[in-house]
């Protein structure tokens, strides 16, 4: 527990001297703040655990949808329910399809509900990118586990670690 609340104060630190620096106004720096912490918490929490706790899940898509609402725009907030089931629904349908093909899970359930929060704070185009930076960071990652203990196809990844910061990055550069 210590070691998660130091990484939502690390992210929130990171996040303000990020927000002063790019100029963001105050209500996308206290929004940046916020997402950054509950991302470096998810990160740290998948890293030592392999999981993805659902109150941050839930907080992370509340604080989102809380967002939008605040925002006035009430076609914001239906696009971004409907982002969150849409991308829900499409990862366990590739989930499922992955199962039946290799007998494996491929994805988590809460790498799924972690991106799927993610349509409450970034718009398509951007989950697709921060799934792509992760993947790639993750890729990475185990080519480099590979080169230095091996690989023999069952180590796992702790995905979220690599998802959370891609979802910040995503959203910084959609108010770029």
């Amino acid at each position: 527990m210590l070691r998660q609340a130091a990484a939502a104060v690390a992210g929130l630190l990171v996040a303000i001297f990020v927000a002063m620096l790019s100029g963001l106004s105050p209500i996308a720096a206290v929004q940046f703040a916020l997402l950054a912490s509950l991302m470096a918490v998810v990160a740290l929490t998948d890293v030592l655990t392999f999981r993805v706790p659902d109150v941050l899940v839930v907080a992370t898509t509340v604080f989102g949808l809380g967002f939008a609402f605040a925002a006035g725009d009430t076609s914001a907030l239906s696009a971004a329910i409907l982002r969150i089931a849409l991308v829900g629904v499409a990862l366990l349908a590739l989930r499922e399809a992955y199962f039946r093909w290799r007998g494996l899970d491929g994805l988590g359930l809460g790498d799924i509900k972690l991106i799927a929060a993610a349509g409450a704070w970034i718009d398509l185009a951007g989950i697709v990118n921060a799934v792509l930076i992760a993947a790639l960071g993750a890729l990475a990652a185990a080519g480099f586990v590979a080169a230095v203990r091996g690989w023999d196809g069952t180590r796992r990844l702790p995905f979220a670690a690599f998802l959370a910061p891609s979802i910040v990055m995503a959203w910084l550069v959609a108010f770029s």
